[in-house]
């Protein structure tokens, strides 16, 4: 679990979310959480090089003087030299120093949080990764069951860790453009420059977006359905585009929304999905999840099978397919959902079910191939719903 050391006062502080577990905390003296940090220009961004952690961990760090200013990093280099620097703990790169400290000051006191530790030879700091929960095999490397009802984790697998989510995002900017109180029958006309955000992204031909062409007129109702039921990139950024908010605006209130939420692992930098910069973890999605389907607009939209529409001055039909197969599924009822992909994000899917009184939120990140994600939320939903107590 991602564990904050405080060395002066000797105690060491995590968050667990489940019901009961047992804990066993252990020492690792050769790591340093606490000291000197300094900062070099190479690889503009969140990034740092440490000596401790193998490259693709991600840390947060604290300004041990002033605790409001920290920042998330990944690591991603060697260094620095401890015979040199006994007492430095990382190198940031100076993007991620300037957000803690100024480039001025040259070095900075700090301590660390480790969010997420990657595995090396199948282990974390010496450690098996992998571990085993009776009656469960999900290779997903990050999953949750919530109780929807009480809010209480059923299940969970490095649920804690933050992982890009791809177009989960767009349930969020769903919840922002709702909050901007739009006219669903207001006819509105596409414009060729909402799509262009996307391809700094990717490829036109590698992302999914709705089919129209520029002044072609549809209702903000078309552009919504379109954005959930089949995840179109570019009718999202329509949607931020009508919304009466700037770009910038619009992305700052779905970081309001998040932290207002309580999800405080999540962060975004655009409103569709397609920046791995947009990031939760499993759990802090799940509460996003069970906050914004908590609109019967979002729900609807989002366990929609198919949407259909016409365009209102070219009179071109359009075929809209949900992206999630569960939602046709016989053997669940499914009351919310959203798909997501991206090469460094992976298979993601958030998926409500119910049976009965008993609801749940199965969030899987990170899953290496699609058939994997529908099967393990399969599998993660009919046990979260089996035991719930």
């Amino acid at each position: 679990m991602p564990t904050k050391d405080y060395p002066s006062e000797k105690f060491v502080r995590s968050l667990i979310y489940l019901p009961y577990a047992r804990i066993a905390v252990f020492e690792y003296p050769q790591i340093l959480g606490n000291g000197q940090a300094s900062w070099y220009a190479y690889k503009k961004g969140n990034y740092a090089a440490s000596p401790d952690f193998p490259k693709g961990s991600r840390l947060r760090i604290f300004n041990s003087l002033k605790p409001e200013k920290f920042v998330d990093v990944e690591i991603n280099d060697y260094g620095p030299n401890r015979d040199i620097h006994p007492d430095r703990v990382v190198d940031l790169e100076k993007t991620a120093f300037s957000k803690i400290a100024s480039l001025g000051e040259g070095t900075v006191k700090i301590n660390i949080l480790p969010l997420y530790i990657a595995p090396v030879d199948g282990k974390v700091l010496g450690v098996p990764a992998k571990g085993l929960v009776p009656g469960l095999n999900i290779n997903s490397p990050s999953a949750v069951i919530l109780n929807a009802n009480s809010g209480k984790i059923i299940w969970a697998k490095n649920s804690t860790t933050s992982l890009p989510i791809a177009s989960l995002t767009k349930m969020v900017s769903a919840k922002v453009f709702l909050d901007t109180n739009p006219n669903f029958k207001e006819v509105v006309s596409y414009k060729t420059a909402d799509e262009e955000y996307n391809y700094k992204y990717a490829n036109k031909w590698e992302i999914a977006r709705l089919k129209v062409a520029d002044g072609e007129t549809m209702t903000i109702e078309d552009l919504f359905y379109s954005a959930l039921v089949g995840s179109a990139n570019n009718a999202v950024e329509s949607l931020v585009r009508v919304s009466g908010l700037t770009r910038d605006e619009f992305i700052a209130r779905m970081n309001q929304a998040a932290k207002e939420i309580g999800a405080n692992s999540a962060n975004f930098v655009e409103p569709t999905g397609l920046a791995p910069e947009n990031i939760s973890s499993a759990q802090d999605y799940a509460l996003i999840s069970s906050k914004v389907l908590a609109n019967p607009i979002i729900e609807k939209a989002s366990k929609t099978r198919t949407y259909n529409f016409t365009t209102i001055n070219t009179k071109i039909p359009h075929y809209i397919k949900n992206t999630n197969p569960l939602i046709s599924s016989n053997g669940i009822k499914v009351t919310g959902s959203k798909t997501g992909y991206l090469h460094e994000a992976k298979y993601c899917l958030m998926t409500k079910a119910e049976n009965e009184n008993n609801k749940v939120i199965v969030v899987t990140l990170g899953t290496p191939t699609r058939t994997e994600s529908f099967s393990e939320t399969k599998e993660l939903i009919d046990f979260g719903l089996s035991n719930i107590q």
